[in-house]
């Protein structure tokens, strides 16, 4: 059984697939599997899961007909091996040691119901401006206990 299992919902992806799978393939923390779901692509998103899943047997692949990205997750975590899900978008990529940081957050004892991390990144004119849009020590304490709502808040601001 993997530690993580990374969901990915794919759905005419093609141009960003890639860029996204590379950034898993070169995570520091090599104890996952890799769901990707496509939901009915017209594009080549399919063939570049296919060929992806012939050359690493860490990589899943499964289409479903067009359920939308919800079903798609809800799919994806039935079919999941691992202790903990990941999400990550098609069309976004993640920093090579994500899977180690999140790791490293569940491994002190404290055993978190969700850990939240994002960033926003903005590519102009070949160069890429990360802005943080969420930090854990700007919005909770470590000491108090925070409801869903409250968290469904912070998230999504």
């Amino acid at each position: 059984m993997a530690f993580f299992s990374v969901i990915i919902p794919v759905y005419n992806a093609e141009k960003y697939l890639c860029r996204c799978i590379d950034s898993i393939l070169k995570q520091s923390f090599q104890d996952y599997e890799v769901l990707l779901v496509d939901d009915a692509s017209q594009d080549g998103s399919s063939e570049i899961c296919e060929k992806l899943c012939k050359y690493n047997d860490k990589f899943k692949f499964e289409q479903v007909s067009h359920r939308g990205v919800s079903a798609v997750r809800n799919y994806a975590i039935m079919k999941a091996l691992g202790r903990y899900l990941v999400f990550v978008d098609a069309d976004d990529f993640i920093h090579a040691d994500m899977l180690l940081q999140l790791y490293n957050i569940i491994s002190t004892g404290e055993n978190p119901d969700v850990c939240y991390m994002t960033s926003h990144y903005v590519i102009t004119a070949g160069q890429c401006v990360i802005n943080v849009v969420f930090t854990l020590d700007n919005l909770f304490k470590p000491d108090k206990n925070v409801s869903p709502d409250e968290f469904f808040g912070i998230v999504t601001k």
